[in-house]
């Protein structure tokens, strides 16, 4: 058979075709692309599943040396506390504090973050960037609860930590 037997026989196949099943073809092609875009897009605006915020301890040697240059000052030690601890009021205000949880919402400078129980705390910052039910470790001064406007024109009082950074 040569080729242009061949080329032939597939186009006689087409020309067989109604336009109805044509089109069908034609549309199931398009969607076939489309979704091909769209898994494509979507793998590509989504984290990896490697990325971690894990922390890494790392050891260090030092050696003293007899100097007379003053220690620096030690920074203080943050209270490791839970969400559901901050909405009891048993943490005064200003204390520096460490707080685990799930991100619900994050712009860059202001964090909500919550506990399985679905409370959450306000938390705001420089460089807060972290994802959507990404959990997360912060570090930063609590300030008591705070007031803000919902989406829906409520008003919603949460505990807020400010200065915050992520561990």
């Amino acid at each position: 058979m040569s080729d242009e037997e061949g080329i032939n026989e597939k186009t006689s196949w087409w020309s067989k075709q109604s336009s109805g099943v044509k089109a069908a073809i034609g549309i199931v092609g398009i969607c076939c692309l489309g979704l091909i875009l769209i898994v494509g897009f979507g793998a590509m605006a989504s984290p990896d599943k490697t990325t971690s915020t894990a922390n890494q301890s790392t050891t260090q040697t030092t050696t003293t040396s007899q100097s007379s240059t003053p220690a620096a000052p030690a920074a203080p030690t943050p209270q490791i506390v839970t969400i559901s601890q901050l909405y009891g009021n048993s943490i005064p205000a200003g204390t520096l504090v460490k707080v685990t949880g799930t991100v619900s919402q994050s712009d860059g400078y202001n964090l909500r973050i919550r506990n399985d129980d679905y409370k959450d705390i306000m938390v705001t910052g420089s460089g807060l960037t972290a994802y959507e039910d990404q959990k997360i470790t912060i570090i930063g001064t609590y300030e008591g609860p705070t007031t803000y406007t919902t989406v829906m024109g409520g008003e919603r009082t949460v505990p807020s930590i400010k200065d915050a950074k992520i561990a």
